[in-house]
């Protein structure tokens, strides 16, 4: 009903884009939405974008945190890590 509270929950965030239009709908109709839960956030601006748009975003594990976690594991090496993050850093949305 107008007036209540919705809080979006997604699997991934990368640029925001499909979170705005999950959004978009519901605000419409008067929903209040503040908070948005994610399950990775792979830290290509998607946080950045919806903050600046007054949305608290809180991810269960960014990509940075899943790759320690690999790397720990023994599951990926250094060289892979560093592939991962360059392409982060030179796909910012």
């Amino acid at each position: 009903s107008a007036g209540q509270k919705c809080l979006i929950i997604e699997d991934i965030i990368t640029s925001g884009a499909s979170i705005i239009e999950t959004i978009a709908p519901l605000e419409n109709e008067g929903l209040k939405i503040t908070d948005i839960v994610v399950l990775i956030d792979r830290q290509q601006g998607g946080r950045k974008h919806l903050n600046e748009k007054g949305y608290n975003v809180l991810s269960v594990l960014t990509i940075s945190e899943m790759l320690d976690i690999l790397l720990k594991a023994e599951k990926i090496n250094t060289q892979t890590i560093e592939v991962i993050q360059n392409f982060i850093r030179q796909n910012q949305i």
